[in-house]
């Protein structure tokens, strides 16, 4: 065999390994979609808490079923990916209901509910999907925070053993409270659309044209003319 023909096999045995990858990166179909972080931060030692809220998709069921022989991991990461506080739960520190149904971790101080549910708004019955919808909650008690104080956006991660991490970052935080100071994350805001240009058209009219500058806003009235363009 020469060596060119060599090379050739190798870049085709190649293609096929990253092929495949792709293939099941696509066919495994996992998401997790964070509805919200919150973060509570009080002045004496272990006494912090947070909590998150979120909704699963998880059609080959492989998360559910994998929590219940090698158990579950969650993390709070900042805005520089530190690490604010972790639980681990072990496969004996949770329950799966029968038929991937859901699953609920325990132990002290810290709490994961995953329970099965609808498909959520916008998902229509011709959906191509198996199910595996699920809602996600967690409460994490009497910890520190590794942070002071804590600093976002947020991002919360799962991490299942054998089956991989899914995670997301929330960008709309607010911030309440001075002794108890309370973090509360939301996805943020999408971009605005760009409207399109307004044409006017037609003979003599008068419009308000408005001015901002800062804080200050002048208005004025103006003569126009035929197919002014207001951008």
């Amino acid at each position: 065999m020469t060596p060119n023909l060599t090379k050739r096999t190798i870049m085709r045995r190649g293609l096929s390994l990253l092929a495949l990858g792709l293939t099941l990166a696509l066919t495994t179909g996992q998401m997790l979609s964070l509805k919200s972080i919150k973060t509570f931060e009080r002045t004496q030692m272990n006494k912090d808490k947070w909590s998150m809220k979120a909704h699963l998709e998880d059609p080959t069921l492989a998360v559910v079923s994998g929590i219940g022989t090698s158990g579950l991991t969650v993390t709070l990461l900042d805005t520089a990916d530190d690490t604010l506080d972790t639980a681990t739960f072990a496969a004996g520190d949770c329950m799966v209901r029968k038929n991937s149904k859901g699953a609920r971790c325990k132990m002290m101080g810290a709490r994961v509910s995953i329970r099965a549910s609808k498909p959520p708004k916008g998902v229509g019955k011709s959906h191509n999907s198996t199910g595996g919808y699920y809602s996600v909650s967690g409460s994490f008690r009497r910890v520190q925070l590794q942070e002071d104080p804590v600093d976002f956006p947020l991002t919360a991660e799962l991490t299942v053993p054998g089956v991989g991490t899914l995670s997301q970052t929330l960008t709309g935080c607010s911030v309440k409270g001075t002794k108890t100071r309370k973090v509360t994350c939301v996805p943020g805001p999408t971009a605005a659309p760009t409207a399109a240009p307004t044409v006017f058209s037609g003979p003599w009219r008068k419009i308000i044209e408005t001015l901002r500058i800062g804080p200050h806003e002048f208005r004025c009235k103006s003569s126009t003319w035929k197919n002014l363009q207001v951008m």
